[in-house]
């Protein structure tokens, strides 16, 4: 009953502040529609010469935006001590844990809807063709919004200010985009960054996406991606729940 009302109790602010979510949804669509020559070319350079870039520039912008997200996420976290309402909501009758769960909920549905939105928008409007099972591509992006959370609870734990908090997802999303393949495939990346792309996040991501977008990949077909990036929110959520300390006061700057 209390993780319900706190469920809404949350979706009735973050309403008010939808227009984040929406430029970070917008704004990989313009840059799809700008960079996809690129892409087109850099897909050829990897010996990949079917289709027109958006294999990769779809799925890479979705990831990278949704990574942004990760900050939009942890702000929930301190708005309430900016409004001095998170010590008035540790007295209910309910675990930190609990606390923690309702207040992802709608970051979690948000992460989600704008990861659809933009693999969407790609099938319509820039040619994009999925071979693979639906189902497949819905358990991966459901996958990879639960690990942006998981980053974002990090990002609160580790985090004393809003401004921290801000600099280090910026700063942490460019750098796992980047590594992980996302922004331009991993292929093309320096020779000495290829063996530490697999750390990321984002490379078990793309190499989800393109095992169904162009293999035609199942769920079966995508199993190993899906395990890691299992196993990475995991251990990224073990450590959160560790560092994070609902007592302690945060500075909302």
């Amino acid at each position: 009953m209390a993780f319900s009302a706190m469920v809404r109790h949350e979706w009735r602010v973050q309403r008010r502040e939808l227009a984040p979510v929406a430029m970070l949804t917008v704004m990989p669509v313009v840059l799809i529609a700008v960079l996809l020559p690129t892409y087109e070319n850099a897909l050829a350079q990897t010996g990949a010469l079917t289709g027109n870039g958006a294999e990769h520039a779809v799925p890479g912008f979705a990831v990278m935006f949704a990574l942004f997200l990760a900050a939009h996420a942890g702000m929930t976290f301190f708005r309430d001590h900016a409004w001095r309402t998170w010590l008035r909501v540790r007295t209910l009758p309910i675990s930190g844990l609990t606390l923690v769960l309702a207040k992802l909920v709608v970051p979690f549905l948000l992460v989600l809807v704008q990861l659809t939105a933009v693999l969407a928008v790609g099938v319509a409007l820039f040619e994009l063709r999925v071979h693979g099972s639906p189902l497949a591509l819905a358990v991966l992006l459901t996958e990879f919004a639960a690990c942006v959370l998981a980053l974002s609870v990090l990002a609160v734990a580790l985090c004393q200010t809003v401004v921290q908090l801000a600099a280090a997802t910026n700063v942490a999303t460019l750098v796992i985009t980047g590594l992980g393949g996302a922004l331009v495939p991993v292929e093309l990346l320096p020779d000495w960054l290829e063996p530490i792309a697999p750390l990321t996040p984002s490379y078990w991501a793309m190499r989800g996406f393109h095992s169904v977008i162009v293999d035609g990949a199942g769920l079966t077909g995508i199993s190993t991606p899906l395990g890691v990036l299992g196993a990475m929110t995991l251990a990224l959520s073990v450590i959160a729940a560790v560092l994070l300390r609902p007592d302690r006061p945060k500075e909302p700057w």
